[in-house]
């Protein structure tokens, strides 16, 4: 986690506002990526970030899970 956690302050184009963290119970470094915690969890927090910030116009559809 403290990788993750470092990681956030080399995100110099981000204002501090839209960062965030999230560590995953019993995630380890390959499951963070793969499998269902990635799909249950981390997935639908990564894709409501995008949504969130897309700066799309009204009309556009939002990214979905697959």
């Amino acid at each position: 986690p403290g990788q993750c956690l470092a990681a956030l302050a080399l995100c110099t184009g981000l204002p501090g506002d839209k960062k965030a963290k999230h560590l995953e119970p019993g995630a380890g470094h390959y499951g963070i990526f793969a499998g269902k915690s990635w799909r249950k969890n981390i997935r639908p927090l990564v894709l409501e970030f995008f949504d969130q910030n897309a700066g799309r116009k009204s009309g556009k559809s939002k990214i979905r899970a697959v």
